[in-house]
């Protein structure tokens, strides 16, 4: 196995936008091997469907697996959990919490030769890669690796975050894509929403790895049109940096109401604008070779309308304050997935209804949908107007390219 080559730009694209995505990972003999192994423990019924424990409104007491309350604003709800699966999507879980799943099946192992040297060996060669290239993420351990088949009949996943710091140490996702066929037709792009930003789609291309942080990055896994097979690995960390990191003077040069953008502040606009240097080679913010730069979903992440000069979009301003609050709201662990939950309430309900929709799952998932609402309003009353707007604009208001 040929480590990837992550280059001293991993870590500051990592830290500016969030995520990093790098072409031509691995050997192609590898990818390939694994591919193949993905397909034969398909074939063999090695990969059970991929299942979720959604939360959801009571109905008959035969429906729930387990029940919970859960307060805001002094109102009570009941919630249920339900175990739901997306249809067409099949994985299994050959390492949890560092160690072979003793859950798997033996022959598992025995039929998957590259996986298992993976799991019991080869990973701990990407661990030390990644540390080397990318120090602040403080990798401790390789927590979980997952191999997941998609038979190309619209499968996909929810919007979702892979974990919190609260309830878990892992810190660094990493995928790796292994479809060699694949064309704009197969779609099964992956979608990530970096808050702030806009959302940014990524091709599944053959021996494509991206990489984000596990607790902060929202994405969606989009429904796919091909057969699609795909590696993820879970990295734990003892202390390392959360990413990405709001860069608050940006955005309040970008952002703050025209009042409050003095004339210093329109000359540090300009340096950091990308024209402002005729040699793009020495910006400090150019990524490496080996990263590919996915394209953005959203002609707001990248277009500026004219303030005196300087691309200020005097219709996106906002206030000082509220701006201030804003950043504070997506720097904070629970309060940052709040605010996802309303800025991308649609795309979010959308996306739970292609998962999970099917004749045996539609009552569960539309009772998903009606705890997802009600939670999307207590949202709304605890922000207010103003908060909710410069999320919004922070976040290019959750537009997206159409499915």
């Amino acid at each position: 196995m040929r480590l990837p080559e992550f280059g001293a730009g991993l870590w500051p694209r990592l830290e500016s936008e969030g995520y990093a995505a790098v072409s031509e990972a691995f050997d192609r003999e590898w990818s390939d091997a694994v591919r193949e192994e993905v397909l034969q423990l398909h074939a063999a019924g090695l990969m059970p469907p991929s299942g979720n424990i959604v939360k959801a409104t009571p109905a008959a007491a035969a429906t729930a697996t387990s029940t919970a309350t859960s307060t805001a604003a002094g109102q009570v709800d009941a919630v249920v959990g339900i175990k739901v699966f997306k249809p067409n999507v099949y994985e299994v879980d050959l390492m949890l919490r560092g160690e072979r799943n003793s859950e798997v099946k033996a022959e598992t192992y025995m039929m998957s030769e590259t996986l298992a040297e993976l799991v019991d060996s080869k990973g701990r060669e990407l661990l030390s890669a990644l540390n080397a290239a990318a120090p602040p993420l403080k990798l401790s351990r390789l927590d979980q690796i997952k191999v997941q088949f998609n038979t190309g009949l619209g499968g996909c996943f929810p919007m979702h975050f892979d974990t919190t710091q609260e309830v878990s140490e892992r810190h660094l996702t990493c995928v790796l894509y292994l479809n060699p066929d694949w064309s704009e037709e197969s779609k099964g792009h992956i979608r990530l929403l970096p808050l702030p930003g806009a959302p940014v789609d990524v091709a599944p291309k053959h021996n494509l790895l991206v990489m984000f942080c596990s607790h902060r990055m929202l994405h969606w896994p989009r429904p796919s049109f091909k057969p699609r097979v795909v590696l993820s690995f879970w990295f734990a960390t003892a202390g390392g940096q959360p990413f990405p990191v709001i860069n608050r003077t940006a955005l309040r040069l970008k952002y703050a109401a025209p009042t409050s953008v003095v004339a210093a502040d329109k000359l540090a606009l300009l340096a950091l604008s990308p024209s402002a240097s005729s040699n793009p080679s020495t910006s400090s913010s150019a990524a490496p070779s080996s990263t590919t730069t996915a394209t953005s979903t959203s002609a707001a992440a990248t277009s500026t309308s004219e303030l005196d000069g300087v691309g200020v979009s005097s219709s996106n301003t906002i206030s000082e304050a509220v701006l201030q609050k804003a950043m504070d709201v997506l720097s904070h662990s629970n309060l940052r997935r709040a605010a996802a939950k309303l800025v991308y309430a649609e795309m979010w309900a959308e996306s739970v209804r292609l998962a999970f929709g099917s004749e045996t799952q539609d009552d569960a998932v539309e009772r998903s949908l009606v705890l997802h609402w009600r939670e999307v309003e207590k949202i709304k009353t605890l922000f207010g107007p103003d908060l909710i707007r410069a999320l919004h604009v922070l976040c290019a208001g959750g537009r997206s390219d159409p499915l």
